[in-house]
């Protein structure tokens, strides 16, 4: 992975454009948190919301194991459990990110106990076998995740009305089973699944299953654009590469 400099935002050292397995990881992010905000939306205690935050905005500037400000940042969230839903799936990310397997367990599998949310909980999971190196079992369990989400009539009606829900995860999934692909060197499979992407957000003409909102497609689009580079100018840059 590149060093870069601390004062580069996360998300952009880590772009998909420079270190493409991250691509399929970045979305516990967005993934968990949303979940878990459906149940916790305020905090008691103003003060110790406000320092949290500064200490883990600091502490993102460094990205450093053995740092004071996540030190901090671990006692307010002890003397505060409620700030755990904030929080710990933030550091996940983040030590994700850093390849810090141990400590994206740590709090991910936190996260994953929290969400009471099985499909969330399975995206989760997977991530951080990708964060140990684990890309078969990762994609094994990518592929059975679609696999269970598109034949869960029940889950798609539950969906209705709530932005993101459902599709926002379908659509990160398979950004991830591309990129597992990618990385494990199965090219063919790997073409196969942008197209299949691309299908089911509608990007090459009507979408391919109605029942899968366009929400969570921009949300992909929007998370994976760094500068002037979009995730669809990523696609066609690895489909020109696959198909030489």
């Amino acid at each position: 992975m590149e060093t870069l400099e601390p004062s580069i935002p996360l998300r952009m050292r880590i772009a998909p454009y420079k270190n493409s397995i991250f691509v399929g990881v970045l979305a516990l992010l967005l993934v968990m948190v949303f979940v878990i905000k459906l149940g916790n939306k305020t905090h008691k205690n103003e003060a110790d919301f406000v320092s949290a935050t500064n200490a883990f905005v600091k502490w993102e500037q460094v990205l450093d194991t053995n740092n004071d400000e996540l030190r901090n940042l671990a006692t307010i969230m002890k003397k505060h459990p409620e700030l755990k839903a904030e929080y710990e799936a933030k550091l996940a990310q983040d030590f994700i990110a850093m390849q810090e397997s141990n400590k994206a367990r740590e709090f991910g599998s936190s996260v994953i106990q929290r969400t009471n949310q099985p499909y969330y909980s399975d995206y989760a999971k997977a991530s951080l076998l990708v964060s140990e190196g684990k890309f078969l079992e990762a994609l094994e369990q990518a592929l059975y995740l679609k696999k269970q989400m598109l034949e869960d009539e029940a889950f798609w009606t539950k969906s209705q009305g709530v932005k993101n829900y459902g599709s926002g995860l379908f659509a990160f999934n398979l950004m991830r089973i591309a990129t597992l692909y990618q990385e494990l060197g199965m090219k063919d499979r790997e073409l196969e699944a942008w197209s299949e992407l691309k299908a089911f957000a509608g990007w090459n003409g009507a979408q391919k299953d109605v029942r899968i909102k366009q929400e969570g497609f921009q949300s992909l689009l929007n998370h994976f654009t760094v500068q002037d580079m979009t995730l669809l100018d990523y696609i066609s840059a690895r489909e020109a590469e696959l198909t030489r």
